[in-house]
This record gives structure tokens, C-alpha cells and sequence, in this order.
């Protein structure tokens, strides 16, 4: 029993500790905080009062040596002018040359003269005379200004500069260029006069420009017929001509014949490769006719592709998401009624996607 008295009564004692010694621990952190401050005080306070003893010797030593800076530019100013004095007088005083000159007593006279003209100044303080004899500082400036003016204009100058020709609108990429310059060469040749002579044509007919402007010209008088004639004949020349195939495409579209105008749409989009910016009005105009075509021959899943790409390429045309959005409604409509597989039929006369 009197161990378990013990026991208890030790625990309640070092329960009783811990409080009094944390509390310990904080004076004495309290205090050496206080006293570090102190510490800073004291040192602050001195440093304050070393440099409000050092200020006013640092500041007079700084006075004095102002004085003897002005002092010995008073001293040289004064020199010079002498110098300047005694050797206009040497030019005034100056013998013959066929007289000997004597140069034994030069440097005492000088160094008298020079005593004697600084003395006669200390005796008058208010004397008038001008040591400089050169012109005042306005006169100075008013001249600076004349020269100024009177200075010649200069000639101006001309930089030529001659810029990189570019067959495309937009700026120069390189990881563009191989693709680019791909384009290019694609379309010389297919500019090239493939060799077609015949004697009965003219000159501009064996040209494929100029059959493919005649061409347009004809679409737009409404004379069909005789576009398509010159679009193929345009493309006997130069069958690697994408222009020429989708004028013809276009021509079909209007005569109904659709299946020409997918295919001949089809062919100008194999042509336009590689995929540049400077081919994409033609790209975007070639997939707008290929779903137009399909559409017309109830291919709407086809048309809807075609209308996908024609989007990416020009995503703020609302013509084009009016089209997009009334073919989604109808293959909606069509796959509710169980009209799947009508498409199918009309894909087996020819193969636009290989």
C-alpha cells in the first residue's frame, strides 16, 4: 500500500514540473531576446555617435581641400595669362634677326616682371584690369551658333534594299519550305506545254492558262459545252493542272452530271498536294463542290466528310456550318427511318475515297 502511495504521489510531483519548467524555458528565451536587443541598441547608439564625431573633421578636411583646388586654379589662370601676356610682347619687342640675341638674363627678368605685376595687383584689390584677352563667353557661344548655321547641309543618304521574292502570302517558315517548294515545282510542270501540236490550233489555244481562262469565260456565258470542251482540252495538255479539273467539276455540277464533277473534284484534290497555304482557296473549293456533288447524289455520310474538311480549312464560313448542321440532320433523320444503306447504291459507279 505504501508503494502505491509513493508511486502516485511521484507522478503528481513531476506532473507538477513540466509546467514549471516550460515556463522557465520562456523567461530565459524571453530574456536572452531582451538582452540581444540591448545588445543592437547599444551598438546602434555607438556607431551613430562615431559618425557624428567623424562628420565635422571628414567635412572640414573636404573644405580645406576645396580651397586649395581653387586656389591652384587661381594660380594657373593667373600663369597662363602671363604666358600669353609675355609672348605677345616678345612679338612686339622682337629685334632683328641679323641682331645677335642675348638669352643669358631672359629667365630673371621674366620671374621679376611676373613679382612685380603680382604684387602691384595684391596692393589694388579693386583694379580693373582684364588678365584674359580672348573673347567673353557670350561672344563664345553666339559664335558656336553662327558655325552652326553656316554649316552645309548634309547629303542625305539611300539604302537600297532588295527582299526575298516569295510566290506565297505568307511568311517564310522552314518547316514549310520542302512541302512549298514542292508546290512549285508541281505547278511549273503542270504549266509546261506537254508537246501537243496540232497545225489547225493558234498559238494561245496550245497555252492551258489560256484555255483555263477561256473555260470561265464560256461558265459564265452559260455556254457549258464549250467549257467543258476547252477544260479538256486544257487538260491534254497539261494533265497535272488541278485548276483544270475542278473548273471542268464545276461545269459538270451545273450540267448535273454529278458523278463527273465528284470525280473530276476528286482528281484536282490528289493534284493539290502537298497541303500549303498556297493552295488552300483551292482545297476548300474543291471539297465545297465534292459535297455539293454528293448531296445531289443522296451520299450525305460522304458530303458530311467533305463538309468536315472544308470547315477545318475556313471554321468562320456560316454557309459552310449551315450545310454541315442541315447534313447531320438528314443522316439523323435517314438512320431513323432505316435508310442506311441507300448511299451504298449510289458509290458502286465509281471509288473517290482509295
Amino acid at each position: 500500500m505504501r508503494s502505491v502511495c509513493y508511486g502516485t504521489r511521484r507522478s503528481s510531483s513531476l506532473s507538477n514540473d513540466v509546467p514549471r519548467k516550460r515556463k522557465e524555458l520562456q523567461e530565459r528565451r524571453q530574456e536572452q531576446k531582451q538582452m540581444v536587443v540591448r545588445d543592437q541598441i547599444r551598438l546602434d547608439g555607438e556607431e551613430r555617435q562615431r559618425i557624428a564625431e567623424v562628420k565635422p573633421s571628414e567635412s572640414s578636411k573636404a573644405l580645406s581641400e576645396l580651397d586649395e583646388w581653387r586656389l591652384r586654379a587661381r594660380q594657373m589662370d593667373s600663369k597662363e595669362a602671363w604666358d600669353v601676356n609675355k609672348q605677345e610682347g616678345e612679338r612686339e619687342d622682337c629685334p632683328p634677326l641679323s641682331e645677335p640675341i642675348d638669352h643669358s638674363n631672359d629667365a630673371d627678368d621674366a620671374l621679376n616682371d611676373y613679382l612685380s605685376a603680382n604684387s602691384d595687383s595684391a596692393l589694388q584689390p579693386n583694379s580693373s584690369k582684364d588678365i584674359f584677352q580672348g573673347p567673353t563667353l557670350p561672344e563664345m557661344k553666339s559664335c558656336q551658333k553662327e558655325n552652326i548655321n553656316n554649316r552645309p547641309i548634309r547629303e542625305p543618304g539611300k539604302i537600297t534594299v532588295s527582299f526575298t521574292p516569295r510566290e506565297f502570302s505568307t511568311p517564310s517558315r522552314e518547316s514549310t519550305a520542302a512541302e512549298e517548294q514542292e508546290w512549285l515545282k508541281k505547278q511549273v510542270e503542270a504549266r509546261k506545254n506537254c508537246g501537243f501540236n496540232d497545225a489547225d490550233l493558234r498559238t494561245e489555244e496550245r497555252d492551258p492558262m489560256w484555255l483555263l481562262e477561256k473555260g470561265e469565260s464560256l461558265m459564265k456565258a452559260g455556254s457549258y459545252l464549250g467549257a467543258v470542251s476547252a477544260y479538256s482540252h486544257g487538260i491534254k495538255l497539261a494533265p497535272k493542272m488541278p485548276e483544270l479539273y475542278q473548273g471542268r467539276a464545276e461545269v459538270h455540277l451545273s450540267l448535273k452530271n454529278l458523278v463527273k464533277a465528284v470525280e473530276d473534284v476528286s482528281q484536282a484534290l490528289e493534284l493539290l498536294v502537298p497541303k500549303v497555304t498556297g493552295n488552300k482557296k483551292e482545297r476548300l473549293k474543291c471539297h465545297m463542290l465534292r459535297a455539293g456533288g454528293f448531296r445531289n447524289l443522296n451520299c450525305f455520310r460522304e458530303a458530311l466528310m467533305d463538309y468536315k474538311e472544308a470547315l477545318q480549312l475556313d471554321p468562320d464560313n456560316d454557309k459552310l456550318k449551315e450545310d454541315f448542321q442541315s447534313c447531320e440532320a438528314i443522316i439523323y433523320e435517314r438512320e431513323q427511318k432505316g435508310h442506311e444503306s441507300d448511299s451504298d447504291d449510289n458509290l458502286k459507279e465509281f471509288n473517290v475515297f482509295k
